[in-house]
């Protein structure tokens, strides 16, 4: 990456530790791993069928959203999904290091994302991200990923403007105590248009941050991007930064995340600009919003939700989304709690919503069922 300008106003550093995941990183990889299925890696083309769950309900507007009760034991029943070492091409294995950063959460073949190739550099077409299929049946809906290392920034920056992105999501600090979780991969500094100072370029792609603005539990950045070969052709990206995640657990509040993607929504909602959502893994976290954000998109236009159906879909595109029972649970919250919210603004009585669903995740002494503490 190359830095662009000295004397530039500083922006504030976002951060706060991500939880500890249950995944493998490279202490004591053996590089002397076999590979195969050189041939796998394709673009989203000719997808599969749809997993999710479209009839189940009839959308009438002036009708109660509902949920498909909690279930733990079917949640914890799907398949994970994830894939081998055997299935990575040999060329990536050898640099698996660099590409990636748990050696055992690998992007799906069908579904990840293929980059240009670089001159004779086969591996340059790799990147750790998956498309998933969004609730409108878009295969390339979201883009879900790892969190870049020092040494993908630049083929992260080369997917956001090849995928035409126009928003990112993250939801992990960049560090954990003296483990790093994510690489900084955008300016900490604001760019003076004025004076061309404070811009980065990460290989061919040269990104300024122009503005920023904190929000209830997370931060907005508006990014200038453009290629260094066509600098009047800029493109405006926002990156929504969920920093208040806790070290542990899932949040509190049921609303923030959809409050959160409710504004990412309004900002962008077109089809062919797919949302970047990633945490340090890129399945745990991203999955969890990801997941409420479909969720928020089966209750409008059906109103109900299938999380467990959602999780499934999910999987299809990137193993192992949604990587706890508790972010499961989570997901069913936010849902139930958004749903709730909704209800009162369509003024459906309590008498209308009585034995509907939501609240599943409730005992009836009140408390909330108790999950491990995971990420």
């Amino acid at each position: 990456m190359q830095p662009g300008g000295a004397n530039s106003e500083t922006f504030e550093g976002f951060g706060g530790p991500p939880p500890a995941a249950d995944i493998e990183e490279f202490d004591g990889f053996d590089d002397d791993d076999d590979a195969a299925a050189d041939n796998m890696y394709d673009n989203v083309g000719d997808a599969p069928k749809s997993k999710l769950k479209r009839d189940i309900g009839d959308g009438d507007e002036f009708a109660p959203m509902d949920l498909q009760p909690i279930d733990i034991e079917a949640y914890e029943m799907l398949d994970q999904n994830h894939i081998s070492l055997d299935e990575i091409p040999p060329g990536v294995l050898a640099r698996l290091k660099e590409f990636n950063r748990y050696k055992n959460i690998l992007p799906n073949p069908r579904s990840r994302v293929k980059l240009p190739q670089i001159g004779d550099d086969t591996c340059s077409t790799f990147i750790n991200a998956n498309f998933i299929e969004n609730w409108q049946g878009n295969a390339k809906g979201y883009i879900a990923a790892q969190g870049p290392k020092d040494t993908t920034i630049d083929s992260f920056w080369r997917m956001v403007w090849q995928e035409d992105v126009r928003t990112i999501i993250m939801t992990t600090g960049l560090m954990e105590g003296p483990k790093e979780k994510c690489a900084r991969y955008w300016p900490a500094q604001l760019y003076n248009e004025d004076t061309n100072e404070g811009f980065i370029i990460y290989g061919d792609v040269k990104v300024g941050v122009v503005a920023g603005v904190k929000r209830d539990g997370y931060k907005v950045a508006e990014l200038k991007v453009s290629l260094i070969n066509d600098p009047l052709n800029v493109r405006v990206v926002k990156h929504f930064w969920f920093d208040t995640w806790p070290d542990y657990g899932v949040p509190q509040d049921g609303l923030v995340l959809p409050k959160m993607l409710a504004e990412v929504r309004g900002w962008n909602n077109v089809d062919h600009q797919p949302w970047i959502v990633h945490c340090s893994a890129g399945i745990g976290r991203t999955g969890t919003l990801v997941g409420i954000d479909i969720g928020m998109a089966s209750l409008e236009d059906t109103n109900n939700a299938d999380v467990v159906n959602i999780v499934e879909a999910m999987r299809d595109g990137r193993g192992g989304m949604v990587q706890t029972p508790e972010q499961y649970a989570f997901v069913h919250r936010c849902l139930e709690d958004y749903a709730i919210m909704k209800n009162r603004e369509r003024g459906v009585s309590e008498v209308q919503a009585e034995g509907q669903n939501l609240y599943g995740n409730v005992g009836q002494d009140g408390a909330q069922l108790a999950f491990d503490m995971e990420a």
